[in-house]
């Protein structure tokens, strides 16, 4: 597993992009990658939104061609020693260093640690770093760890001896210093079976990767509205199979990777009034198998691919004006009676519907640029479909020239009747929309 990448920079033009090349990376959206030119930026946002690497797309950026060297030493941690080669005018990349027992305070530019400096900060010459540490401090159930900006990261002690209701503080007095805890760390509760409930304090920023995972009998998260919490890590929540329901704070921006995998209990997700997070992340919801409803946020641009993958009491979804893309397999297997696409999509992607058999009506935006094969596979059971335009743009995935990109592949197009304006958003009359979908093999026609 790649654990410490941080920078990746790019020398040249990528000719091809593997699926599986940032497979293994445990924080993707920490990896800023620098590129020669604006052509390559647009090359590396597209490969990452079609193969869900999980970059943050702000992280994908055009280098300046004049660079300098920057030395990171961990001053007893691990990695010993980093050198990032910097474009001048940008901040230095966190280089991930630890140490067994101690928290980062921060870095600075001397050895004494009187002149403190911000990874933040803009880089303009060769420059030498000295990590400054701080021993971990311990107190009842949980251990206490400083990071860069003050705050605490908590970790339990011993997650497996923890039970009943768990209530996480909000502070830490160390070095004479209350500090405010902001981070659950990696595998903080990693499987306290005996834990049933647990309090997360609004001063939580972060709940870190598998904070949460495999605490099969935990059934209540208590956040409030006035949560500070703004990232849900990589497997935050997997397979906690007992938990009926969650609120998530419109504070929150990321919900990462498989955030809630395999919550098999799970009956209830609700997110906060003014919700501000953009996308639902690949495998979120995946095997939720009891969630049967949900409206997803205002703010949302993306669900990403498996999201509601075989959710399969899944009735019903609300989606979004604001949404523009529905990933790979997003609601493969599924329970959905019907689908009304928002006129902001422009991407379905492939099997993104796949043996949705309960689906009888479905409405697709007439602006859609991509529709790829296999995207509503085996939806035997769709008697309606609505749309306002001819879209040209898909026709080859609703009149394939290679079998291979049918959009609707097993599904018989007679027993759909496709539902059309008197005129579409094109400007085209119905009669040449309905020439159009004749033309896509459907026969059966009715007017809004």
């Amino acid at each position: 597993q790649i654990v410490n990448l941080r920078e990746l920079v790019v020398g040249g033009s990528v000719v091809s992009f593997s699926p599986t090349a940032f497979a293994t990376m445990s924080s993707p959206e920490k990896l800023k990658i620098l590129v020669p030119t604006a052509e390559e930026k647009v090359a590396w946002e597209a490969a990452n939104s079609k193969h869900n690497y999980g970059f943050d797309p702000a992280n994908i950026v055009v280098s300046n061609n004049e660079r300098i060297t920057v030395t990171l030493n961990a001053c007893g941690g691990y990695p010993e020693q980093v050198v990032q080669s910097v474009a001048v005018g940008e901040p230095v990349v966190d280089p991930g260093v630890s140490k067994a027992g101690f928290g980062l305070e921060g870095w600075y530019l001397d050895e004494q640690y009187s002149i403190p400096w911000s990874l933040e900060m803009p880089a303009t010459e060769d420059t030498v770093l000295y990590a400054k540490w701080v021993e971990n401090e311990v107190e009842g159930d949980f251990t206490y760890s400083v990071r860069s900006d003050g705050g605490l990261i908590v970790t339990a002690i011993d997650p497996a001896k923890l039970e009943g209701d768990i209530s996480i503080p909000a502070s830490f007095w160390m070095e004479g210093i209350e500090r405010p805890v902001r981070e659950l760390g990696y595998r903080a509760f990693y499987q306290a079976v005996g834990m049933r409930s647990v309090t997360v304090p609004d001063t939580v920023e972060t709940i870190g990767c598998e904070s949460f995972a495999n605490c099969s009998g935990l059934e209540r998260v208590a956040l409030s509205a006035y949560s500070s919490l703004e990232v849900i890590g990589t497997d935050a929540f997997t397979s906690c199979v007992s938990l009926e329901s969650v609120f998530i704070p419109a504070s929150v921006r990321q919900m990462t990777r498989a955030a809630f995998y395999r919550c098999s209990g799970l009956k209830s997700v609700v997110f906060g009034e003014g919700s501000g997070i953009e996308s639902i992340g690949d495998r979120a919801f995946r095997y939720c198998n009891a969630l049967k409803e949900i409206d997803i946020p205002h703010s949302v641009k993306r669900i990403e691919q498996l999201a509601f993958g075989e959710c399969s009491a899944l009735r019903s979804v609300g989606l979004p004006e604001s949404l523009e893309f529905i990933g790979d397999r997003a609601f493969q297997l599924t329970g959905l009676t019907s689908v009304n696409m928002p006129s902001a999509v422009d991407a379905v992607m492939q099997f993104a519907f796949e043996r949705c058999t309960n689906l009888t009506a479905v409405s697709l935006p007439s602006g859609l640029k991509a529709l790829e094969s296999n995207s509503f596979r085996g939806c035997t059971a769709i008697a309606a479909l609505s749309t306002r335009g001819c879209m040209t743009d898909v026709a080859d995935a609703l009149k394939p020239s290679d079998a291979a990109n049918d959009a609707f592949k097993g599904v018989d197009k007679s027993k759909i009747t496709v539902i059309l304006p008197a005129t579409g958003d094109d400007g085209t009359t119905y009669d040449q929309m309905k020439a159009a979908w004749t033309d896509y093999g459907f026969s059966k026609f009715s007017t809004m």
